[in-house]
């Protein structure tokens, strides 16, 4: 990949991991009441679920991109897929599991007045194994750690690298057996945001057998990404938008895939905006890939890119740990960018042990693969 699409694809995946971050800022509750900041912040910035919620379809169509770019290298095994991608995952997931689970029982068994009234603490363990294995949201269930919503997506996308690992790695037949067993635990929900992942998958096949002219690929590059900033600045008046209470299909409950049709337009957009701006890459590449400032800009970009999964799955424990233990007063909002400030400074330093360690973290999955197939 040439460092100016990687440039470009690091900058959407930190946008939208820092618009959930300052989402859940504005929009944490407790019984129903803001617990993190006030309505001028929220108003202020602009903050709605419809938003946030686009910003995690970006992240599932950059997923479906780069697993698909890694998953077709020439040899690859499904063993080595599955200890590449559970390697990445757990360097975060597990720690962050461990911490909202600590947090939560630190907070019911000291003075604090959030200890009563902790959600997704109920059935701990079976919870805590439903989240460790990716199925807190398989068939009907919709199971996050406590403080840890953003788990969900997560879980969504470990169960499409399976279908996709599965499909291309796997030769023998045990791969339709293991695809229909796939297809029975992810269900509707699941299934139903697949084609936005799949969206990725298939623009890294066709990105370098289908070119665009130059002049094409700027306007369709300027007009999806104005079209992107609009819908991002007023969700709201996105087609086919449904209403939060139109929240099933055919009786089954839809929960987080509830404005799926609304979702593949959207990521029909950023489709188009990164096939354009990957057609116009090249050209771009030559002029300013040698340039000094550019490889400064793209080495800084990368450190923050490399936390932007611990900052997605630590932020809102994180959020509620500083905002009860200090001194803090949410309707102050130099104390709301205090603490943003505070959980930022503190994923940095995680993620030099998380996601920066990844390797470690392999070669600990690859260990336990070996021993379990012993």
């Amino acid at each position: 990949m040439n460092p100016v699409k990687s440039f470009y694809l690091e900058c959407l995946r930190i946008f939208a991991a820092f618009y959930v971050f300052i989402y859940h800022v504005g929009s944490e509750r407790i019984h129903n009441i803001p617990y993190l900041s006030n309505e001028k912040f929220v108003s202020y910035l602009h903050l709605n679920y419809s938003t946030a919620h686009c910003f995690v379809m970006i992240f599932f169509v950059l997923s479906g991109y780069l697993i698909s770019m890694s998953a077709s290298k020439p040899g690859m095994s499904f063993r080595v897929f599955i200890t590449n991608r559970l390697g990445r995952l757990y360097s975060v997931l597990i720690p962050s599991l461990l911490f909202s689970f600590l947090l939560a029982y630190f907070f019911k068994f000291s003075s604090y007045d959030i200890g009563r009234d902790i959600e997704n603490l109920y059935l701990p363990v079976q919870r805590g194994l439903l989240n460790l294995f990716f199925l807190g949201q398989a068939y009907t269930l919709c199971s996050v750690p406590p403080f840890n919503g953003a788990f969900w997506s997560v879980e969504y996308e470990f169960i499409y690298y399976l279908f996709f690992g599965v499909f291309v790695t796997i030769r023998s037949w045990w791969k339709y057996l293991i695809l229909m067993i796939l297809l029975f635990i992810s269900w509707i929900k699941i299934l139903l945001l697949f084609p936005i992942w799949l969206m990725g998958s298939f623009l890294y096949f066709i990105e370098k057998k289908y070119k665009l002219k130059l002049s094409l690929s700027i306007v369709l590059f300027a007009i999806s990404l104005a079209t992107l900033l609009y819908y991002l600045s007023n969700s709201s008046s996105m087609p086919f938008q449904k209403d939060t209470s139109d929240n099933h299909l055919f009786s089954y409950h839809l929960f987080l895939s509830w404005n799926f049709r609304a979702d593949y337009l959207f990521a029909l957009v950023v489709f188009i905006n990164m096939y354009s701006l990957f057609q116009i890459s090249d050209a771009i590449n030559k002029k300013i890939v040698n340039a000094s400032w550019f490889q400064s800009m793209y080495d800084k970009l990368n450190i923050v890119g490399n936390c932007t999964y611990t900052l997605y799955l630590f932020h809102t424990p994180l959020l509620f740990f500083y905002a009860t233990i200090l001194p803090y007063n949410r309707f102050n909002n130099f104390h709301v960018l205090g603490v943003i400030f505070l959980v930022v400074i503190t994923v940095y330093f995680i993620a030099r042990v998380t996601e920066w360690k990844v390797v470690f973290w392999r070669n600990n999955v690859n260990s336990l693969l070996k021993l379990f197939v012993k």
